[in-house]
Parts: structure tokens; sequence; C-alpha cells
């Protein structure tokens, strides 16, 4: 008869968005709402709005209210890391590496591409860091970029390797040729490429250096939630709806 129980209780957690789930294998009260920081906007921005209607899906299958908070990035992890708010949601996998009172959420969440962005028709086809070795291509990023500092002086000659303070300097650079080649995440251009002299431009996404998974990060208080998240994240994925999210974002 034990075994029915179990096996019945297991069967309605699934079946109802987990409105009750285990923390380390015994009950324990779910939380009603949950602080998550990020360094973006959820309602001027395309990631930050990627990030809220996935997450805030995920955590209502959990049973628990997503209370979504913008500060400043170095700001986010220090509050996450201090047990101020909640957890952090859109970190690198390394990122618990930093911040040691941080957990990963194993499943990743919303996740983009470091991307190669030109104007010239002829550049195109890149694939991966080792694409830009042996070409004349003047490179740029913006700086501060950790893979950027650590991938392209190996590629890229030191003389035709360029740094920008600000995003806007180097789309400047780029449409004005001043630059070949600019390196930028994905998940950080596509607000830009809603402006018109972006659009006319001709700017094209020129190639895929490499993918830049994404992880949720809960205070440790919230460590037994994390394998939680990572179920209804994975059958979201089944579900296909980070692909519905982004392109909602995408339209918004």
């Amino acid at each position: 008869m034990r075994k029915y129980i179990v096996v019945f209780a297991a069967f309605f957690l699934v079946s109802f968005g987990f409105s009750g789930f285990v923390y380390a294998g015994k009950s324990s009260k779910i939380p009603d709402k949950l602080i998550m920081v990020t360094g973006v906007d959820k309602d001027a921005s395309f990631l930050g709005s990627w990030l809220f209607l996935t997450y805030n899906e995920a955590f209502k299958r959990l049973g628990i209210e997503l209370v979504y908070k913008k500060y400043p990035w170095k700001r986010c992890g220090l509050l996450a890391n201090e047990g101020e708010v909640d957890g952090d949601l859109w970190r690198s996998p390394s990122y618990g590496d930093v911040y040691q009172n941080l957990v990963r959420v194993e499943e990743t969440g919303p996740f983009g591409h470091f991307c190669a962005w030109a104007i010239d028709p002829a550049i195109k086809d890149l694939n991966g860091w080792n694409s830009l070795k042996g070409t004349e291509y003047k490179v740029d990023y913006v700086r501060g970029t950790k893979v950027c500092e650590s991938e392209l002086p190996k590629v890229v000659k030191k003389e035709n390797l360029q740094a920008s303070n600000r995003l806007s300097d180097s789309i400047r650079k780029l449409i004005f040729k001043r630059t070949d080649v600019l390196i930028l995440i994905d998940t950080h251009f596509y607000d830009e490429l809603k402006n018109q002299e972006i659009i006319n431009s001709g700017i094209h996404k020129a190639g895929i250096m490499q993918s830049a998974p994404s992880h949720v990060y809960f205070h440790k208080k919230h460590k037994d939630l994390a394998p939680s998240l990572s179920v209804v994240l994975k059958q979201m994925k089944k579900e296909k709806l980070y692909e519905k999210y982004k392109n909602m974002a995408i339209e918004k």
C-alpha cells in the first residue's frame, strides 16, 4: 500500500505543476515568492523579456511568485551572494566560482551565442574562434567581455584587435567601416537591430564563435529548490516554450 501512495504522490506533483515540492528528500513549505535579480529590464530589453516570460512560467509551476528586479550586473551578484535577494537569473556556468554562497541550477535557461557581426557581405560563414585566425579583419568587442578578452588575442593579430567602452561605439565603428567584425553575444544585439540606422546599414550575422549557456543561481538558503527548478526547465524545453518565449520577446 505504501508503494502505491508514493507513486500517486509523485504523479500528483508532476501533473499539477509541483504545487508542493521536495527539499532534499523531505517535504518543505514552498516560499510564496522569490526576489530574483538580473541586469536587464524585463520591459525594455529582449533578454529581460525572454528571461521574465520563461522564469515566470517556471516559478508558477513551482507555486512561487517571481519578483523580478533589475540592478547593475555587479550589484546583482553582490546582493544574491549576501542573501539580500534570493538569486540571480542569468549567469555563466562558472559564476559560482566567484560567488560561493550561490548554488547553480544545473539545467540551462535562455542563452545566446557569441557571434561575429559584419557589414561587408563577403564576410560570412565564420564558425568558431579559429575561423578568425589568419584573416586580416579588424575585430572589435566591448571592453570587459571576458570571453572576448580571453579568446580573441589567440586568433587576431594584436594590431587588428580593438575594444570599445560602449556597445554604441562598437556599432558605429562597424557602420563607418573603422572595423570589419564586431564580436557580441546575440542576446544583447536584438534590441539594437530595431534601430533604423542599423537596419539600413546592412549589418548581418557573419558567424557564431561559441555558445554562451546561462544558469539561474540561488542563494544557498534555497539550495534544495535548484533540482526542482531543473526538472521544470527540462520539461519546458520539451514543450518548446523557450523558443515560444524567445519569439514573443523579439516581437515585443
